[in-house]
Parts: C-alpha cells; structure tokens; sequence
C-alpha cells in the first residue's frame, strides 16, 4: 500500500518491515488506548449514563475516506469503489466533543461506497434520541445535526450567511 511505502522511505525500511511493524503495534495500541469514550463504557448502567451526559452537548461527526488497495475479487471491489474519489476506499467517521479534546465514537473501515449521511443512520442507536450534533452539508437532511446553509442554486450567499457559516465552520474544525 502506499502508506506503507511512503512509511518505510521515512523511516528508512522496506515497505514489508513498515506493514510488519503496523500490524504487530496495532493491537497492542489498541488496547492501552481505547479508541472512544463508548468503548470504555462496558456496562450497560454506565453506557445508559454516558449517553445522558453526551445529550448535555453538542458533537461534532464527520467522515472521510482513506484510500486502500483494490480487492481481488471483483464483487468485494465494487463494494469498496467510492466514485467521489475514483479509488477503493475505506470509510471513517468520527464523533467528537465540541471542545476537539475527546474522541466519543468512532466508526472505521466501512466501505467507500456509502455516503456520509448512510453511516451516521446506521451508527445512531449508539447516541439517545435526543443528542445533537453539528456536521457538514454531507448530512443535510439528517434533523438532529446542525448544518452550514447550503447555498441556493443560481444565487448566492449574502454576507451574513457567509459570516454564519464561518463560525459554523471554527466551531467543527477539530475533527
């Protein structure tokens, strides 16, 4: 892959030894640093608790996508050919507190192909009904995530819209 590439040029290995040593960190990784705030929460009290807390504030989603190698079966490449980007790719989203500093959720390796707003709806359970978030035009039409004003076809924005989506913006740069 080309991450592997690019990563054993930096650090002056072969392409394998780089994939080697991500594949043998990883797991260890992963269990000294927990990837959410909804993973640490194992039992059902505490995770009822914590979704009480969350729906005090905002959270931030989004989504993108990471490029990965094309899939030799040509069935499981088609599942993984996202036509925004004209590549094979993985998705990710992620849900953040407002503040940028805690990671809440975080949804990986889904395949390309499905839209941003799709894997928020799949994922929602994981939230109470109430919660609300802030996103990117990506999720228009999702009612409980605030978005930027879409500008309306054949016009434009006026300076405060613009002004407002500015703001929007500075507010959701941290994920």
């Amino acid at each position: 892959m080309t991450t592997f590439q690019l990563l054993g040029i930096q650090l002056n290995v072969s392409e394998s030894t780089a994939n080697d040593t991500f594949n043998y960190w990883l797991p260890l990784l992963e269990e000294l640093l927990p990837s959410s705030l909804l993973e640490q929460v194992k039992k059902e009290s505490d995770s009822e608790m914590v979704k009480e807390l969350l729906t005090e504030q905002e959270l931030i989603v989004d989504s993108y996508e990471q490029v990965g190698e094309r899939p030799g079966d040509n069935k499981e490449q088609k599942k993984y050919y996202s036509g925004k980007s004209s590549n094979h790719t993985f998705k990710t989203q992620m849900i953040i507190l407002l503040s940028g500093r805690n990671i809440v959720d975080v949804v990986a390796g889904l395949p390309g192909t499905k839209s941003d707003i799709t894997l928020f709806r799949e994922n929602r359970e994981r939230f109470a009904p109430t919660q609300k978030f802030k996103g990117y035009l990506g999720y228009l039409g999702e009612v409980l995530i605030d978005t930027p004003i879409k500008t309306p076809r054949n016009s434009k924005l006026t300076t405060s819209q613009k002004q407002e989506n500015q703001e929007f913006s500075s507010k959701r740069v941290f994920v």
